[in-house]
């Protein structure tokens, strides 16, 4: 007998692969759809919880299986770890409900496990409430780190955001659930796998966001200097590998 969907899996519709990758609806042998035919949806099934994570595999609405797994904390904090059949990269999805990134802002974020080296993302992209990025090397250590691990970390050296600790509870059972789903897909489990900078400050009563909100601009020729006129703004820090 199927099991139950979960209301936390209920959701991932909205928030995984579909959302990114699969905008365009499929369409049935090149047939305009009409409104009498229905929209595709995506299709999850729940695999099991283990611990602070529940494991998932898809079929979005352009035909793609994905096998996935989220942790949710607080906030509406989600973290998404997903992988697409015939994909040699794993893709990291972070949502937290107050967030408002403007479409297409490229941040930078650092992931690291316990007290290791950590793993640097500075392209990572956003929009309203979620950011992504891809790890496509150092995914071996990457597994064996998380199975193993204590909690996982994010930092979010362009924002205002404090850093993340995921709790790593049942991760070793939810890699090993994860790889298992790869491998019915026909992927081979090897294939994907095999000091931080201070918080900024945010202003009173306001969310923390994940990146920087643009500078003033600098003054007009002929504006005069001196201590009250702003001078141009020193471009932005980018977040750099964290080792220990």
């Amino acid at each position: 007998m199927k099991r139950v969907l979960a209301p936390t899996l209920r959701l991932l519709g909205l928030c995984g692969l579909a959302s990114l990758w699969l905008a365009q609806p499929v369409q049935a042998q090149n047939q305009p759809q009409t409104q009498n035919q229905p929209q595709a949806r995506t299709q999850t099934t729940p695999l099991g919880r283990y611990g602070a994570w529940s494991v998932y595999s898809m079929v979005t609405p352009a035909g793609r299986n994905v096998c996935g797994m989220v942790a949710q904390g607080s906030e509406g904090r989600r973290l998404h770890v997903q992988h697409v059949r015939g994909s040699n990269f794993i893709l990291f999805q972070a949502f937290k409900a107050s967030w408002r990134i403007p479409q297409g802002t490229r941040m930078a974020i650092s992931m690291r496990i316990d007290e290791g080296a950590a793993w640097a993302a500075p392209q990572a992209t956003g929009q309203r409430n979620s950011m992504q990025w891809t790890m496509r090397s150092g995914i071996p250590r990457f597994e064996r780190e998380f199975r193993n691990g204590s909690r996982l970390i994010l930092t979010f050296p362009d924002g205002s955001e404090p850093d993340w600790a995921v709790s790593l509870n049942g991760s070793s059972e939810a890699m090993g659930r994860l790889v298992t789903c790869m491998r019915s897909h026909g992927a081979e489990p090897s294939q994907p796998f095999g000091g931080t900078p201070p918080a900024q400050p945010s202003q009173p009563n306001q969310p923390t966001q994940p990146f920087s909100a643009p500078g003033p601009s600098a003054p007009a020729p002929g504006a005069p200097s001196g201590k009250g006129a702003p001078g141009p703004q020193a471009p932005p820090v980018r977040g750099q590998p964290i080792s220990y």
